[in-house]
């Protein structure tokens, strides 16, 4: 019997407890059942994938593989839980704003995970697992820790910088979203001189603009615990 109804649901019920959520990041309850309901429904998905791979690594072991990260995902999701993150010690307003971004992040593996369930191609399938496993990872510092990691956001900065003289190039457009997440999740900096944003830990893609074309593209690895970052591009002089 197939889980497909079973997965999609749970996709549903993720999105539906995010978007709730996003709506009134500033107040501690909402946002704290919101985050609590998220990490549940996240299990949900992924138990309901673990089913439908499952069906198949039955008579293909290649899928082993899959099952494998899954497992991974889900023990992660499983700590985030436990640390409790929605407990009332952490409702200051950078955590709240850490929490906001959580549950969005978490919707944007319910989304891949939908992606994934959809694909034939097992390459493709370990590919988007793989990117959550270690997006999640990054978030966490250590995910066998005991304690939580410090719900905190990290203060990125980035520079445009002339070469080969070094001087930084002001006015230009910065674009950052998690690597594989839709377009739609594109945040944008202030431009230089003062691209400065408070970002979630995790693997992303970073982008400058000059005169509407891309000027430069960046994948970066951002870890927790890490309190501010500089990344620099690189432009010829006109």
């Amino acid at each position: 019997m197939s889980n497909q109804p079973l997965f999609r649901k749970a996709i549903v019920a993720v999105l539906s407890v995010m978007m709730m959520g996003s709506l009134r990041a500033q107040d501690p309850r909402k946002v704290n059942d919101s985050l609590e309901r998220s990490v549940h429904e996240m299990n949900n998905t992924l138990l309901a994938a673990h089913r439908t791979w499952g069906s198949k690594a039955d008579t293909d072991t290649t899928f082993a593989r899959v099952l494998k990260r899954v497992d991974g995902i889900d023990f992660k999701v499983m700590k985030i839980a436990d640390w409790d993150y929605s407990s009332n010690k952490y409702n200051a307003q950078p955590q709240l704003r850490y929490k906001q971004k959580l549950y969005k992040e978490l919707e944007i593996y319910a989304l891949l995970l939908d992606r994934a369930y959809k694909l034939n191609a097992l390459d493709s399938i370990t590919s988007i697992l793989r990117f959550i496993d270690e997006d999640i990872s990054l978030k966490m510092d250590n995910a066998w820790a005991a304690s939580p990691v410090p719900p905190a956001l990290v203060n990125l900065k980035v520079r445009v910088l002339e070469a080969p003289s070094g001087t930084e190039v002001p006015g230009v457009k910065v674009f950052i979203r998690p690597q594989l997440a839709p377009d739609r999740y594109t945040e944008e900096f202030n431009p230089t001189n003062n691209a400065l944003k408070r970002i979630m830990p995790g693997i992303k893609l970073v982008w400058i603009e000059q005169g509407g074309r891309k000027a430069g593209e960046r994948t970066i690895v951002v870890p927790a615990g890490v309190e501010s970052d500089t990344i620099d591009f690189y432009i010829e002089k006109k």
